[in-house]
């Protein structure tokens, strides 16, 4: 009886330790790295808007789900190539920190580009406003 408990025992450790390969391993993505990193910016500036404009924005805050299914219709993809592609860039660290250096990069030169006399002279007032509080 024991042998047998043995043998047992020794056969749930070994089983234990093997590796399991997942069953939905994704060998390609449905969306090009170049269309995903477009799709990515244009939800991350609707998102910005949403939340740099909240008082003044005519977008719904609830929205956000409609307005990436629209994004993801005019580029000819469905929302379960959408899922797929964050799964497959998120389990290979290499493309995905490549896709957000990329979109920080892009994101950066429009920031550039955008006039910033209007922040500045809102920061101005601002300080000022606060200063005369105090």
């Amino acid at each position: 009886m024991i042998k047998h408990f043995k043998i047992f025992i020794l056969l749930i450790t070994a089983t234990s330790c093997l590796e399991e390969t997942p069953k939905d391993n994704i060998k390609y993505p449905p969306i090009k790295e170049k269309e995903f990193q477009t799709i990515i910016k244009k939800i991350w500036l609707v998102n910005a808007h949403l939340y740099n404009n909240k008082k003044f924005t005519q977008i719904p805050r609830d929205s956000v789900g409609n307005i990436t299914n629209k994004l993801l219709e005019d580029y000819g993809f469905k929302k379960e190539d959408f899922k797929k592609s964050i799964k497959y860039y998120s389990e290979n660290p290499k493309l995905i920190d490549s896709i957000i250096k990329d979109l920080r990069d892009s994101l950066e030169k429009v920031f550039i580009s955008i006039s910033h006399d209007v922040i500045e002279d809102d920061q101005k007032s601002t300080l000022q406003e606060s200063s005369k509080k105090y």
